[in-house]
């Protein structure tokens, strides 16, 4: 992807780091699933319509790999969600149908390429017995989704560089203040 500029001289390269790290942030501080920060880091950093509190109901159900199944990792499906608020056929400047599934589909086939699954229960597998790692290797994951899912919405819409919210972006919560959030 070329490294467009917005409006303040910010890259697309940077955008896309500011958007893993604030997904991160979001998992880490908040206490927020990988599906709702991905989702939440996406919708808050190209002012997508959905407010927070409701980017974080519609993220809910996909903690855990769905309800703690463990199937589909949240973090993927919370960029999936991003990508179809963005890009899908019934969004403004969205994409058509088929169009749209292949990019889902380029998006799941990065994520298992670069994970080695697209399973919750997999990925974790190997962290039964330590849960600070998992939530370490959970969080990595959630800010890659993140990154994958703004990269391609930047290819497709390179103009929503230019509309970034770079002050989210860039905004870190610390443990206390992401209590004060949950508490509220």
């Amino acid at each position: 992807m070329a490294d467009s500029m917005n409006e303040k001289g910010i890259g697309s390269e940077e955008i896309l780091e500011l958007v893993r790290s604030r997904a991160e942030n979001l998992y880490h501080s908040r206490g927020l699933c990988c599906s709702q920060a991905v989702l939440l880091a996406i919708n808050g950093g190209f002012r997508g319509h959905l407010t927070e509190e409701l980017a974080i109901r519609i993220g809910a159900g996909f903690c855990g790999g769905i309800g703690e199944a463990g199937c589909v990792c949240g973090g993927l499906a919370g960029a999936v969600m991003a990508l179809g608020l963005f890009l899908s056929p019934g969004a403004p400047h969205g994409l058509r149908e088929k169009k749209f599934r292949r990019l889902s589909k380029k998006l799941h086939d990065s994520f298992h390429e670069k994970a080695g699954s697209t399973c919750c229960r997999v990925l974790i597998e190997n962290f039964q017995s330590d849960k600070s790692g998992q939530k370490k290797y959970c969080r990595g994951l959630t800010g890659y989704a993140a990154e994958l899912a703004a990269g391609l919405l930047l290819k497709v819409r390179p103009e929503l560089a230019g509309q970034a919210d770079l002050e989210f972006m860039r905004q870190r919560d610390s443990l206390l203040v992401g209590l004060i959030k949950k508490m509220n």
